[in-house]
């Protein structure tokens, strides 16, 4: 079993990462497959976000 901080901690790892992604999705003149790319790369995230939380929910017992 994964302890819930350490859990936590990668979900903030893994927020910082996309919050670097979003700022430089936001330079002026990126053309449209940049912005796809750094739009993929912030879905994907989220995803992987989305994993470890069912993981910290099954892990404690939680069916959310």
């Amino acid at each position: 079993m994964i302890e819930p901080a350490e859990l936590f901690a990668r979900i903030t790892g893994q927020l910082e990462d996309l919050h670097g992604i979003a700022v430089e999705g936001q330079r002026a003149n990126l053309s449209p497959d940049e912005n796809c790319v750094y739009a993929d790369q912030i879905s994907n995230g989220l995803q992987n976000i989305g994993e470890v939380v069912r993981i910290l929910c099954l892990e404690n017992g939680s069916n959310s």
